[in-house]
């Protein structure tokens, strides 16, 4: 089997790369050896030729970042246009489509009356982030819904990889800084969902990227079990041999961002869980993460 993986550079490409199975031919593809946000290099590139699955991780992830207006151009050519442009060519060239997204398409106005969120709940994101990540999982429906082509769209949630990967930056990576470092950390503790390691999120996609039979449409993968960002920091705090007690609760409105973070965003992972098995529980994620382990 040929893949191939857009957005080499980011996080998840890199945990793909450390658990790419045996057999595999993979072609890692960042925006030097193919531009996902251009028509005619998507279009004519040699770098997709022959492929049976693309899965692409290209994506803006700088969550406050992309509410910069200076940036909205680069962020909506990524995250909105690029996924669709992908499908496209699957489409033309006969190979499967995973497409990664995420838990800010629903938005900051979750409760946890809601409970674990499956695919088909309502979307409403409020941040650049979220609302550019639906657009992109709508341009790939919309393809898959004219064209002949298998396309799995993914949401994940809370992604980290600690001292595993310590060059990309994620909560677990800054949580073990601040745990070196002496005095109290404030965390917000009104925001849950599903933090999952990117080693686990990676072999999940390579179950489903050698699955020739996959579903079609959404599906949801994430650590199992939820918390708040609280919970997470506190639980970095014990596996790196520092004191819990350093890390202080506190609502989102005493920390403010430039981008809305979804309050409630658990994902029901039932339907991933049936096919592929569920991915390990999170706090399984988080010791391997701060041990630098797989």
């Amino acid at each position: 089997m040929d893949v191939a993986v857009t957005g080499s550079n980011g996080q998840v490409a890199s945990a793909l790369r450390l658990t790419a199975p045996g057999g595999i031919r993979v072609r890692w593809l960042d925006r030097r050896a193919l531009d996902v946000t251009s028509v005619e290099a998507v279009g004519t590139s040699a770098a997709l030729h022959g492929v049976d699955v693309v899965i692409n991780t290209a994506a803006f992830t700088d969550v406050d970042g992309a509410e910069d207006p200076g940036r909205r151009a680069e962020v909506e050519a990524l995250n909105a246009r690029a996924p669709g442009l992908l499908a496209g060519r699957c489409a033309e060239i006969g190979a499967r489509f995973i497409h990664l997204s995420t838990d800010y398409v629903f938005g900051s106005a979750g409760s946890t009356e809601a409970g674990s969120l499956p695919v088909d709940a309502p979307t409403d994101p409020d941040s650049v982030y979220g609302i550019t990540k639906l657009a992109g999982e709508r341009a790939v429906g919309e393809v898959a819904g004219r064209r002949s082509v298998r396309a799995t769209v993914v949401r994940t949630a809370w992604v980290f990889s600690g001292a595993l990967l310590p060059g990309h930056r994620d909560f677990v990576g800054t949580m073990l800084r601040l745990a070196a470092e002496d005095g109290p950390v404030r965390v917000v503790d009104d925001q849950f969902g599903n933090p999952t390691y990117a080693v686990d999120l990676a072999r999940g996609l390579w179950r489903l990227a050698a699955d020739g039979s996959a579903p079609a449409g959404i599906l949801h993968a994430a650590g199992t079990g939820y918390t708040s960002w609280f919970g997470v920091a506190r639980q970095v705090f014990a596996e790196a041999g520092a004191d819990p007690e350093r890390v202080v609760p506190c609502g989102s409105a005493e920390y403010p961002r430039p981008a809305p973070r979804p309050g409630w965003s658990v994902l029901d992972t039932g339907a991933w869980s049936e096919r592929y098995g569920e991915l390990p529980e999170w706090r399984s994620g988080v010791a391997r993460a701060v041990g630098a382990r797989l």
